[in-house]
């Protein structure tokens, strides 16, 4: 490699930035976080959301409310042991509260669910850069 192709600088990445910020500027999807219930459900829920354009993280209940506090997620998908933890606890995103949608094994009910939390939300309309959903 040749000394006019080589970066100098520090590498953004060698910096753990910890998610999402509200002063993040706009990403390119909406950010689900799906946590708690049996891991088979929480991983086709995640699969599912994934094919849907929906960017996800996934978390065990334990890790729930430490999770959607340190990555800011628009929406979260959780057992309803879990969003007992996490009502009232969660960080405003940046389109607003970030919303609750129940854990369900069907799929189909999920992800409509996830679109018109995002579509109730106060700012509906995607911001610049946006996948429409």
């Amino acid at each position: 490699m040749s000394g006019d192709e080589r970066r100098t600088g520090l590498d953004r990445r060698a910096r753990h930035r910890g998610g999402r910020r509200t002063t993040d500027a706009a990403v390119r999807t909406v950010l689900v976080l799906v946590a708690g219930g049996e891991s088979a459900i929480r991983t086709h829920t995640a699969h599912a959301l994934e094919i849907q354009g929906f960017a996800v993280a996934l978390c065990e209940a334990s890790d729930a409310l430490r999770a959607a506090t340190t990555i800011v997620p628009d929406v979260v998908v959780a057992d309803i042991s879990v969003a007992i933890v996490l009502r009232g606890r969660l960080p405003i995103g940046r389109s607003g509260p970030t919303t609750i949608v129940d854990l369900v094994p069907h799929i189909d009910v999920v992800c409509e669910r996830v679109r018109s939390a995002i579509t109730a939300a106060p700012d509906a309309s995607p911001p610049n850069g946006y996948r429409s959903w």
